[in-house]
């Protein structure tokens, strides 16, 4: 029962109501004498004193800088990578000449008791 007046006083509240006579020539006459709204930006100021060309540089300079940091990021990440690369095959080489050798070793130490 509560919602249901709650409802309807929020329905009486919120009805529509014609504005008293001369409303609008009020509002038309407040807003003539009123202060001009300046929407062209004011002249003499450079555009970094303004928070919008501030902001606006900003972005740039992260826009120019980010990709270039993400460049050199991935450039030293391949460089690291072909290095290890090289150590890898360096290391694989070693490795199979000290097995020949090994072998060589075997082949002649079996080869001498035969």
């Amino acid at each position: 029962m509560s919602e249901h007046r709650l409802e309807d006083e929020l329905r009486s509240a919120l009805r529509r109501e014609e504005p008293p006579a001369g409303f609008a020539a009020k509002i038309l006459a407040q807003t003539v004498g009123g202060p001009a709204l300046h929407l062209v930006p004011q002249r003499g100021r450079s555009w970094f004193q303004r928070p919008v060309g501030l902001a606006m540089a900003a972005a740039l300079a992260a826009m120019a800088i980010v990709p270039a940091v993400m460049v050199e990021q991935h450039r030293r990440e391949q460089e690291r990578g072909l290095k290890a690369k090289q150590e890898l095959l360096t290391a694989l080489a070693i490795t199979r000449q000290q097995f020949q050798q090994a072998k060589a070793r075997v082949e002649r130490a079996t080869g001498e008791q035969r």
